[in-house]
């Protein structure tokens, strides 16, 4: 079983700033605290959770606010590639398990 002592330590370190980030009116600041919280993110969970649409920039937005996204592209049956966000300072397993049907 993988040790992810390092990566909850830093959802421990965020912790203040992912409560402000909560509170927030601004649906940008409330996908960051998502992905602080060290959750994957998709196109359909933009739109499902947060009511944002143009997914593409809104992640360009919080790269340019300083937060370092990785991503995956994933291929659905139906040969629909899918894309997969989160925090570069997560590792992919880490992201799995706290979400890992985004990756099926």
């Amino acid at each position: 079983m993988a040790n992810f002592t390092a990566e909850w330590d830093r959802i421990r370190e965020n912790r203040p700033t992912i409560t402000i980030l909560e509170k927030s009116d601004k649906k940008i600041d409330r996908l960051a605290a998502r992905l602080l919280n060290g959750f994957p993110v998709t196109g359909r969970t933009m739109i499902e959770v947060f009511n944002i649409y143009s997914y593409r920039d809104a992640i360009f937005g919080l790269s340019k606010k300083g937060y370092k996204i990785s991503r995956k592209v994933i291929t659905s049956a139906n040969k629909v590639e899918h894309c997969v966000w989160w925090l570069t300072e997560f590792s992919e397993d880490f992201v799995k398990t706290r979400n890992p049907e985004m990756f099926r």
